[in-house]
């Protein structure tokens, strides 16, 4: 899946990988994404196959994500009052590069398979023990 999304302003890009004589490269961010001025942490995650991370609703940070290797199940819901797909569920498989911006008030977890995965995460305010950023169950990001 490429493009927007069924989850209002969640998108999905493809990114190149670059073959140079010092090895592999992905261009990740670039200026024109307009998006470098809004992050604050940034962060390069590898999970082990058949892993997961938490699911996480940020109310008040914005992240992209970027799959840098392996594969990887992404899954969001969207709890914000006022999107135009409040309670839509969105489940995406990626097998290459890629790049994911997830909206302040959309949950938000990835799952690996057999490959596992690393991936990069910038985002506007580090994850933290915070009463904005809300932990939830894989039960509950999935639930119908």
């Amino acid at each position: 899946m490429v493009g927007s999304a069924n989850i209002h302003d969640v998108w999905i890009r493809e990114l190149s990988l670059d073959r140079t004589a010092y090895g592999d490269r992905i261009l990740a961010l670039r200026f024109d994404d307009h998006l470098l001025r809004r992050f604050g942490s940034l962060e390069i995650i590898k999970l082990a196959p058949h892993s997961m991370t938490e699911p996480l609703l940020r109310d008040e940070a914005d992240e992209v994500w970027v799959l840098v290797e392996g594969s990887v199940q992404c899954t969001w819901r969207d709890t914000r009052e006022a999107s135009p797909t409040t309670g839509d569920k969105m489940v995406c498989n990626l097998a290459q590069p890629a790049q994911i911006f997830v909206p302040f008030g959309v949950a938000f977890a990835v799952q690996t398979n057999d490959t596992g995965a690393v991936l990069l995460r910038a985002a506007t305010h580090e994850p933290c023990p915070d009463p904005f950023d809300t932990p939830l169950s894989w039960e509950e990001l999935l639930e119908d």
